[in-house]
């Protein structure tokens, strides 16, 4: 409690003041989404990225896209749907869509931020496989966002055919 109420770094008690005082007024954030065969989105929880955490996938994307020919972004999105699935089905067995917390369970760390769109419960993922994947950068100004959440752009960066 001391280390909060006078922010002065202790390690290895921390005040977060990388996340407190660096935080962006605008964010952008990586969202995956998969089609199922009657062509409905179904937002993809980002965990099944594991072992590579949401954050570092998406800053080497964001670093590393404007090089990405067509083909390479095909490629890509082929590579993304294989964990997608695997994750969605795993949670219609019952299990956690979470690659690596299937040692820990509900003890595992979590890599980093908890993410809203984390899955649950299998009404979350349709019964039928995923067919194809879109990801999309979401940017937003986090005062406006407050005021209205619609107020969001949406980039799409790359689908599968």
């Amino acid at each position: 409690c001391l280390v909060g109420a006078t922010q002065l770094e202790s390690w290895p008690f921390t005040n977060w003041a990388l996340v407190n005082h660096g935080s962006p007024r605008r964010i952008v954030s990586l969202e995956l989404e998969g089609i199922d065969a009657t062509g409905r989105g179904w937002v993809v929880d980002l965990r099944v990225l594991q072992p590579l955490s949401p954050e570092v996938f998406a800053t080497w994307l964001k670093a590393n896209l404007p090089a990405l020919t067509p083909d390479d972004r095909q490629r890509l999105a082929r590579f993304l749907l294989a964990p997608a699935e695997e994750g969605r089905g795993r949670l219609r067995a019952g299990r956690s869509p979470a690659p690596n917390q299937a040692l820990l369970g509900p003890l595992d760390a979590p890599y980093h931020f908890h993410d809203a769109k984390t899955w649950t419960s299998a009404a979350q993922v349709p019964a039928t496989p995923f067919v194809g994947l879109r990801a999309w950068f979401w940017d937003w100004d986090v005062e406006e966002r407050f005021a209205d959440p619609s107020r969001v752009d949406k980039r799409l960066l790359f689908a599968t055919p």
